[in-house]
């Protein structure tokens, strides 16, 4: 089994390490973002085992990372960071577990079992159209390789386009997909967030452009 040790802490990055190989794992160890990027770039890991806090830098963002590159890895979380929010925000980040520091090495060897038991899925690639990138595990957009700063009702109107790319999408499809099937909101509501959206396309050059489409709807088309 390849694993990746992402620990910025030598001391502990050595006798993890050490503990490791003794039970027959492949280690590569890193001790910055940077370096487990670059790690995660080329090569395949069974695990990659990720402090969370990384000098400054987050180490969630890693997940984040490998997703966009469409790498297939299992990630558990070492933290210091123990409030029940943390351990949430690690796990809806994409961690299939995450392990509070300290820890007795053999928790961390019949967790890391565990987590080797969950299949690889193949990763889901990104959707691509013009200079603009959708992540359908993240549900998220990004421009040229930089998340793409949207409002809430602003990603989910352009997630209904862009998965629509170049149809026609009625008006009451948008408008429950902003709004919910629920919602007493009129259809009304629909064209400012439309306006917005369209003008916010345009001055981040995206190079598509939303048309409309008078009496049906809306299609996102090249710019």
């Amino acid at each position: 089994m390849n694993v990746l040790l992402v620990e910025d802490n030598r001391e502990l990055s050595r006798l993890l390490v050490k503990i490791l190989e003794r039970n027959n794992y492949l280690l590569s160890a890193v001790y910055s973002l940077e370096e487990a990027e670059e790690a995660i770039s080329v090569f395949d890991f069974d695990i990659v085992i990720l402090d969370r806090c990384l000098g400054v830098e987050e180490g969630l963002s890693l997940i984040n990372f490998s997703s966009r590159r469409n790498k297939r890895n299992r990630f558990l979380v070492l933290s210091a960071l123990d409030n029940t929010s943390d351990r949430i925000l690690g796990l809806n980040a994409g961690a299939i577990d995450y392990i509070v520091k300290p820890f007795e090495p053999d928790e961390l060897l019949a967790r890391m079992k565990i987590v080797l038991r969950y299949p690889l899925e193949e990763a889901k690639g990104l959707k691509t159209l013009a200079h603009l990138s959708y992540d359908p595990v993240l549900r998220s957009f990004f421009l040229k390789d930089e998340p793409l700063e949207l409002r809430r009702r602003e990603a989910l109107l352009l997630e209904a386009l862009f998965t629509r790319e170049r149809r026609v999408v009625r008006r009451e499809v948008l408008h429950d997909a902003i709004f919910g099937v629920d919602s007493f909101t009129s259809e009304a509501m629909l064209e400012p967030h439309v306006s917005r959206l369209r003008k916010k396309l345009k001055a981040v050059g995206s190079g598509l452009a939303i048309r409309t489409h008078r009496g049906l709807g809306y299609s996102l088309e090249l710019a």
